[in-house]
Order: C-alpha cells, then structure tokens, then sequence
C-alpha cells in the first residue's frame, strides 16, 4: 500500500490534504470559511471508536477511512482525539497526540494511507453541486 506523510510544508498552504471524500485541514492553516464552520458546531462530543479507530469518512459500500495509531500498541483513545456534533457531522475536531494514519480500508483500488503528525486538524467530507443542491461525495 503507498503511503503519504504529510509534512508542514504540504499543511501550510491552506490546500486540504484528501483521501476520497475525507479533507484534512491543520487547524492553524485553514481557511476562514472551515474555521467558521467548525466554530458554529454544538454540542461536541467524542466520536466513538470503531474498526480499532475513528471512521472519519462512512463510504456507501462499506470500505471506510479510518484514522488509527501508526504504533499498533497503542489506543486510538490514547493517540487522538475527534470531537464530533451529532447534528452536524460536516467538521470534526481533531486533535492527534502520536502520530496516525488515516487508512482506507478496502482490499483493492485503495487511496494512499495518510500519516499525518501530532497537532491540530479539522476533518471536513467534501461536497458537489447536483440537482438536489449541495450533497456529499459519494466515494
């Protein structure tokens, strides 16, 4: 499986770094609307931990991209933080401790793995113009 490893310099152009319809932005970077977006959220609270990680994007077909620990030895809980309102699942608040990977899990045709650094991120779903309006990315 190919790997990205994100580095400040790919971060600090404002520019998400995305796997499928997951975008990720470090928070002291981003843009004013995805700052904007993430502060009108209420009612945070912790996403829960699924397949070992947090699933920061539900695919329809059911191969996920799941954020987890690089150190398999080490939780989830103990290596990040997603903060999430169930109103609004648009952003969520991502603190990373150690280092993690956001992995997609699908046997074939998968996007690189992820590994992004300790810091501060927003985990937006990309979205596109139809005839209904604006709705997410199917991926």
């Amino acid at each position: 499986m190919k790997t990205l490893h994100v580095t400040e310099e790919m971060l600090s152009s404002g520019k998400p770094i995305a796997q499928g319809e997951v975008l990720i932005w470090a928070k002291k970077y981003a843009p004013k609307a995805v700052l904007d977006g993430l502060a009108k959220l209420k009612n945070l609270a912790e996403m829960p931990i699924e397949k070992g990680g947090f699933i920061l994007g539900h695919s329809e077909s059911g191969h996920d991209h799941v954020l987890e620990p690089v150190a398999k030895n080490i939780l989830i809980s103990k290596a990040a933080q997603a903060l999430i309102d169930s109103a609004n699942d648009t952003f969520v608040d991502l603190k990373i401790f150690q280092e993690c990977a956001l992995v997609h899990k699908r046997e074939a045709d998968q996007h690189a793995a992820i590994i992004l650094p300790p810091g501060e991120y927003i985990r937006g779903i990309r979205e596109e113009q139809s005839v209904a309006g604006w709705v997410r990315v199917s991926d």
